[in-house]
């Protein structure tokens, strides 16, 4: 870690927003219902990988 990537479409930005959210849901130590926090955690990095695939495919086409 401690990598910094610049984020530049809003789509990014706002998928990995959600990302950090969930993050600090899973390490709420109060938090109950670990098991959905979890599963809805790993949709939203499912999620997430299609945004970063889209992107890097559209940066591709506009670099050609």
């Amino acid at each position: 870690m401690g990598k910094t990537i610049p984020l530049k479409s809003e789509r990014l930005k706002q998928v990995f927003k959600r990302v950090e959210n969930h993050l600090s849901e899973l390490n709420d130590p109060e938090g109950k219902d670990k098991i959905n926090n979890y599963l809805r955690f790993a949709n939203t990095l499912d999620d997430a990988e299609l945004v970063i695939k889209k992107e890097k495919a559209e940066e591709l086409k506009k670099s050609e």
